[in-house]
């Protein structure tokens, strides 16, 4: 309750800082919202949105796309699980004209899941395997012809059956 009491007044601080109650020029303007979303930061490492809304205010109306990237980088390093974040360097990426970062911003998110749903699926045998063979992993399979697993394919559950067709 203190945590979520917290995060409501810092957000009340960012959205008066943002609402420029000093009627400052531009850039004061964008560098005193900066700096109160980069003090937010400390106790709101944890909410992705703040990170999302400091990068959009360092790089925003021709800012400084520089400290976005880096802004968001430093959020996907604490929340490296948050689609908004992803989406956020991605859009960030593209509004900056390089559609190349921006794919890859998008392949290095997937490719976690990528390397999750390989292991998810286990080794493919050899054929020797396959067939009943006990010659074991091959030497290109990092074996000398032993046990013929490895601990953590031995460990992991076999997939669950996939339903019959209809």
């Amino acid at each position: 309750a203190r945590q979520a009491a917290a995060a409501r007044a810092w957000r009340a601080l960012l959205a008066w800082e943002a609402s420029n109650p000093q009627s400052l020029d531009p850039a004061p303007h964008a560098a005193r919202v900066l700096l109160a979303y980069s003090q937010a930061l400390l106790p709101l490492a944890l909410y992705p949105d703040v990170w999302a809304e400091a990068a959009a205010w360092a790089g925003g109306d021709g800012g400084d796309v520089a400290a976005a990237r880096s802004l968001l980088e430093r959020g996907r390093a604490m929340l490296p699980g948050s689609p908004l974040l992803v989406l956020a360097a991605a859009d960030l990426e593209e509004d900056a004209g390089d559609a190349e970062a921006a794919t890859g911003v998008y392949e290095g998110a997937l490719s976690p899941l990528a390397a999750d749903d390989a292991a998810a699926a286990g080794p493919s045998p050899s054929p020797a395997r396959a067939g009943g063979g006990s010659a074991g992993p091959s030497p290109k399979e990092g074996g000398e012809g032993g046990g013929g697993e490895t601990a953590a394919a031995a460990a992991a559950p076999p997939p669950p059956p996939l339903p019959p067709d209809p």
